[in-house]
């Protein structure tokens, strides 16, 4: 009588991105709407508050951040630790 191999348990699922499921939601961090002032980059807005530049992108519908111009008066939502 052949053996039978036991099914493999399947196995958990893991956030795509690891840093995101470290990080505290949008829904937990205060809503900010912010206006561009001159010499701002989304660089120095993510790091200014604390949150990655790929969701400050995300929040604002900003595909490319490397081609996006940012103009000075612009109104940007943040969801960030600090204001």
């Amino acid at each position: 009588e052949p053996v039978r191999q036991a099914e493999p348990a399947a196995a958990p699922r893991v956030a795509a991105n690891a840093s995101a499921a470290a990080a505290p939601s949008a829904a937990a961090r205060s809503r900010t709407t912010l206006r561009v002032q001159a010499g701002d980059s989304l660089w120095s807005i993510s790091r200014r508050f604390g949150v990655e530049l790929l969701e400050l992108c995300r929040w604002n519908g900003i595909e490319n951040p490397r081609r996006h111009k940012l103009l000075v008066g612009a109104q940007l939502v943040v969801y960030g630790e600090r204001g």
